[in-house]
């Protein structure tokens, strides 16, 4: 099936305490199939990637928080290859976006 990774893994470390939250996450997909070519020799694939995302938050008081979100930190380009040349064929660079917010609860 197309854009179906054969192996793909996640993984998660946390620490709550006193109000503040933190996560550090990662994330696999292995190579796979993107699209079908006229040929075994043009089908295009997805190359493996791995990325690592940060999240954070701190409780001030029971009605307002804050907090910090970080994805992508590994900058990881989404790269597709002709299978028969391994010829790249289209590189995507999305670079670490940054995520600072407050919550109200009332």
């Amino acid at each position: 099936m197309p854009s179906t990774s054969k192996n793909t893994a996640n993984a998660n470390v946390f620490y709550e305490k006193q109000g503040l939250n933190l996560r550090l996450g990662a994330y696999y997909v292995s190579r796979n199939l993107w699209a079908i070519g006229g040929s075994s020799a043009t089908d295009v694939f997805s190359e493996p990637r791995m990325s690592v995302d940060f999240g954070s938050s701190y409780a001030i008081n029971d009605n307002l928080s804050i907090y910090f979100n970080a994805k992508n930190l590994t900058d990881t380009p989404l790269k597709f290859v002709e299978a028969g040349s391994g010829r790249t064929i289209q590189r995507e660079f999305y670079g670490a976006t940054y995520q600072l917010g407050l919550t109200l609860n009332y």
